[in-house]
């Protein structure tokens, strides 16, 4: 069992042609059980959405992944809404929060981690309250259970600040496999090289994703570089959650190293054809 945690909300994403908006299940740990589930996984994902029609479409959505829904809430908020634009295929957002962050940890079963193999979160469950304390929690039991755990920080400019850099760093001391675009890595990391990194924070494998120009891993003793697959992208919301998932599953799947980021990359590639953040290889 492989356990994502954080955001299930509705991507409203405005189209380029007809300015029309549409929408289509996201959130990033929703969008990379997703992709785990179209590779022939059952993930679990525990999160929070309203007691809406949007919540109903979101569960039932993740119901015909055939992911386990046995850790989403029905929360009293609201289903949290992102309005995204995109222009040349890169996405640009205005996050409406409400029922995401509602997850505390009474929510939490300890018997979720019982035979789960991996835990993987991204940064907004940092960004509030209670999900933060509940984050940390799971981190926690994710640990006393042995599982492997996956991080791939989304910083949003419009909900993150530098006051919560305390709790991304305190986030990081319980990764295992850190997953970054290059922006994001620059963030946390400074004037700090890879090494430095996986030094400072006890991190086992780096794996920074530079979109056109590929990706690079770094782990104790090597580094590994691959370039960028070509393909015509239409869409590039949800690729860095394609990538995670690909690489997770070939990790699980008892690949190389160097196996996983060339499938992660593939993966990634792939999901950028089509528009919505939920596409994965299997559909794409």
């Amino acid at each position: 069992m492989i356990i994502g945690f954080g955001e299930l909300l509705i991507d409203m994403i405005r189209g380029e042609e007809d300015g029309v908006f549409r929408h289509y299940p996201g959130g990033a740990p929703a969008n990379f059980c997703v992709g785990l589930a179209r590779l022939g996984l059952r993930p679990r994902l525990i999160a929070s959405v309203g007691r809406d029609f949007f919540g109903d479409m979101l569960v039932e959505s993740m119901q015909k992944e055939n992911i386990d829904v046995s850790g989403i809430k029905r929360s009293s908020r609201k289903t949290t809404l992102v309005f995204v634009q995109l222009k040349d295929a890169v996405p640009s957002y205005i996050f409406y929060r409400q029922a995401d962050i509602d997850i505390s940890k009474r929510d939490i079963r300890q018997d979720f981690f019982e035979n789960a193999k991996w835990f993987h979160f991204g940064s907004l469950s940092l960004t509030d309250q209670p999900i933060r304390d509940t984050l940390f929690h799971c981190l926690r039991l994710a640990k006393k259970s042995g599982l492997s755990v996956s991080f791939s920080p989304n910083i949003r400019s419009d909900l993150w600040n530098r006051s919560l850099d305390s709790y991304l760093h305190e986030a990081l001391r319980h990764v295992d496999v850190l997953i970054a675009s290059e922006d994001e890595y620059s963030y946390m990391s400074g004037k700090e090289g890879p090494k430095e990194m996986l030094d400072k924070f006890g991190i086992r494998n780096l794996i920074i994703t530079k979109g056109k120009s590929g990706c690079e891993f770094h782990s104790n003793g090597f580094s590994i570089r691959h370039p960028a697959f070509r393909v015509s992208a239409v869409d590039t919301t949800g690729a860095g959650d394609a990538f995670s998932a690909g690489f997770v599953y070939s990790q699980i799947k008892g690949k190389t190293d160097k196996e996983s980021l060339i499938f992660a990359s593939a993966a990634a590639a792939l999901s950028t054809t089509k528009k919505g953040a939920n596409v994965s290889p299997a559909h794409a």
